[in-house]
């Protein structure tokens, strides 16, 4: 601005001139007005730059081990926080029956043998049954080749955990005398004996076996024809399931309404 000296009418000769002050613009104030938006944008433009750093801030919060975000943030922002919340997964839990005890586990019979063995279950033992004239000629407790190659693969199934088993030997109701078996007694206590020397051979643990002959008292089916008969010849792999049943396996655990698989 400067200083411009100006002649009021009517003063004194003295020539001296009061001054006045007067603002002399040296650009445009039109386009002063134009460049006032500019203050606005630069405030917009700070706002969005600290909107996305705290943005980015909230998306990279460490996590605790239980998968929540710090105290801190969440005092800040707690819904924030909440939704951003990481659940673990949850230790996958063993099926149990309704008294607690565990679910009998899943056993899969090897497809060559698998039409030679039938499978029951129920909470407290799975039972693998075998007729008698896979594993043995008639009146014989000699084991076939073919029985040996069943047994063979059921090792491998009884390896996999560490549950006791009885081996139950049974008969029909015909009776057997000769020199090496008075009875179905022997004949049924020395298959069982036989399978179950056989499956320690394999590897299987001889302090988790049993062995029992049942002869003809646990029959599964009539001995009034045939078909029953054969049903009722064979050998029973009992797996118990619960620890309470060592020393009481040979009661016929595969009595009637067993659950088929």
């Amino acid at each position: 601005m400067d200083l411009v000296p100006f002649h009021t009418p009517g003063a004194s000769d003295s020539g001296y001139a009061a001054p006045i002050i007067t603002a002399v613009h040296d650009g445009d104030p039109a386009e002063e007005r134009d460049d006032g938006w500019l203050l606005g944008f630069v405030d917009i433009l700070t706002l969005l730059l600290t909107l996305f750093v705290l943005l980015l801030g909230f998306t990279q919060l460490p996590k605790h081990p239980d998968g929540h975000a710090s105290s801190a943030t969440a005092a800040t922002s707690k819904t924030s926080a909440d939704s951003r919340t990481v659940d673990k997964p949850r230790p996958a839990v063993q099926a149990a029956s309704a008294h607690g005890r565990p679910a009998a586990p899943a056993i899969t019979i090897p497809a060559d043998i698998r039409d030679l063995v039938e499978v029951t279950t129920n909470a407290s033992y799975v039972n693998l049954v075998i007729k008698d004239d896979v594993l043995f000629d008639a009146g014989s407790d000699n084991l076939k080749p073919a029985g040996q190659s069943v047994l063979a693969g059921i090792a491998e199934l009884l390896k996999q955990n560490d549950h006791p088993v009885s081996v139950e030997g049974h008969t029909d109701n015909i009776p057997i005398h000769t020199a090496r078996f008075p009875s179905n007694w022997e004949l049924s206590a020395a298959r069982a004996t036989n399978v179950t020397r056989r499956l320690i051979q394999l590897g299987v643990a001889g302090s988790r076996l049993s062995a029992t002959g049942f002869a003809d008292t646990k029959p599964l089916d009539s001995n009034d024809t045939e078909q029953g008969r054969a049903r009722n010849r064979r050998v029973s792999l009992v797996i118990h399931l619960n620890d309470q049943d060592d020393g009481q396996h040979s009661n016929g655990h595969d009595q009637p309404h067993p659950t088929h698989q």
